[in-house]
């Protein structure tokens, strides 16, 4: 049975097991170099998420830079994140002020301003409208208020709205009308010749606009409405003092 024994293994000369170990060092220290020398600098992660840099050295900077990964964040705000943020007797207030906004995300801080236990946050939102937050931190570096503020955009023309709309990326269309002898004479729009559905969110404006210049005098003429049968068999209250067909003018309330 020798014959299915291996013999002895041949001995490797120290020196050249040494000569090897040194040059695979070498080969590797080169490529390390090569791979940190052609690899581009890498920023912090707030630069490269949220804009500019958040100094996180301070309790409000780490706060400031926690409340900006939070709102660009998927997860949606609730009690959990905010108790690490905030202090035990404003969770509730700071989380519905953070959720209010977290639907506007992507948040883009254009500047930062850090002071003694507080901090501004100068953010652009997905639609490109400026927001200001501001939040103040107690002594055990938790958030004790928490604001935040529309920067209400500069318009003193008609083209100052038109270039606010244009950076909100939106589709859009407008048209501002003065009645002059009984018709309609256009002083500004954009884009009047599309097609746009409208919301009853604008219908409700102009409705409430018309109502607030009835009540101040400044508005009379006639119009014609109309309470259509199916709408009053809907049982909306509503319709109910209605009768079908044309309805009285209106105009300025009787004097007092």
């Amino acid at each position: 049975m020798c014959w299915t024994l291996q013999g002895p293994l041949p001995r490797r000369s120290r020196g050249r097991t040494l000569h090897r170990t040194v040059g695979l060092t070498a080969i590797t220290a080169v490529a390390a170099a090569l791979a940190c020398g052609c690899s581009p600098s890498v920023a912090p992660a707030a630069e490269v998420s949220y804009g500019a840099h958040i100094d996180t050295i301070t309790p409000p900077g780490l706060r400031a830079k926690q409340t900006m990964d939070m709102l660009n964040s998927d997860w949606p705000i609730g009690p959990i994140g905010v108790r690490t943020l905030a202090a035990p007797e404003k969770v509730d207030l700071v989380g519905t002020k953070m959720d209010s906004i977290w639907w506007d995300r992507p948040f883009k801080v254009t500047s930062v301003d850090i002071g003694a236990a507080q901090a501004t946050l100068h953010v652009l939102t997905s639609y490109n409208v400026a927001q200001d937050i501001e939040l103040r931190t107690n002594d055990a570096g938790l958030v004790d208020r928490f604001d935040v503020t529309l920067v209400p955009p500069k318009i003193e023309t008609w083209s100052d709205i038109d270039t606010e709309l244009t950076k909100s990326g939106a589709r859009y269309s407008y048209r501002v009308s003065k009645v002059v002898g009984g018709k309609c004479e256009q002083v500004a729009g954009t884009n009047t010749e599309l097609s746009l559905p409208l919301a009853s969110i604008f219908k409700l404006y102009v409705l409430l606009a018309v109502s607030d210049a009835i009540k101040a005098g400044t508005c009379a003429g006639t119009i014609t409405s109309r309470s259509p049968r199916k709408a009053r068999s809907s049982g909306q209250p509503a319709w109910t003092s209605f009768r079908p067909g044309p309805r009285s003018p209106y105009g300025p309330p009787p004097s007092r």
